[in-house]
């Protein structure tokens, strides 16, 4: 057995807030049956309460579910997050919370996480009148704590106040509107880092 068979998976750390039958949870999800899991995992975060009807799936694919504090009890949140990101030694945490990844990307950085991707799913809505404060608020921070930005269009992009969002998600979204099958792509981080973000060819 060589050196690379021999290899365990990178464990990417998926934030996420409640786990349900929600969009974003199905966008993800779709992408984890999809990579090469033999050489990427996904451990996914989830906040009590969720119903976590994908656990049975994750734990079969592989992958650990994690139900943490909410995060509107902050620091028992921040102490959860910050020890299981020192337990398992992850070296990238994706956050799907919109401007709420805020919170998770700096337990990250403060937990030594070296790659941090904060992932914008969604616009201000109407009829979201705390939401929309709270994304407001926490915009001036949006780009503090991550290391790489990630939006699912420009529009998402702009509302978290950043522009020159990666476009890779946009990309796989529009195919994804179009029926358009991808082709096996990678996700590239910093030079030096030595992590890219396989597709399998086997769908």
């Amino acid at each position: 057995m060589t050196m690379e068979q021999n290899a365990q998976p990178i464990r990417v750390a998926q934030m996420m807030t409640d786990m349900n039958y929600g969009g974003v949870e199905m966008v993800v999800m779709n992408y984890y049956r999809h990579i090469d899991r033999s050489r990427v995992q996904f451990d996914f975060f989830a906040l009590e309460g969720s119903t976590l009807p994908q656990r049975e799936e994750i734990e079969r694919l592989g992958g650990r579910v994690y139900v943490v504090p909410k995060y509107t009890h902050l620091p028992q949140y921040e102490r959860e997050i910050g020890r299981l990101f020192r337990q398992n030694g992850y070296q990238i945490v994706h956050s799907h919370m919109n401007t709420l990844s805020v919170l998770s990307l700096w337990g990250a950085k403060r937990a030594g996480v070296p790659n941090r991707i904060a992932h914008n799913h969604s616009t201000v809505g109407r009829g979201e009148g705390a939401k929309n404060v709270m994304k407001y608020l926490l915009r001036p921070f949006a780009a503090v704590y991550p290391t790489r930005l990630c939006a699912c269009s420009r529009t998402a992009g702009q509302n978290k106040g950043i522009h020159g969002l990666i476009e890779l998600c946009g990309i796989a979204l529009a195919a994804q509107k179009a029926d358009i099958p991808l082709q096996p792509q990678r996700l590239r981080f910093p030079a030096g880092s030595g992590f890219t973000f396989p597709f399998s060819d086997q769908q």
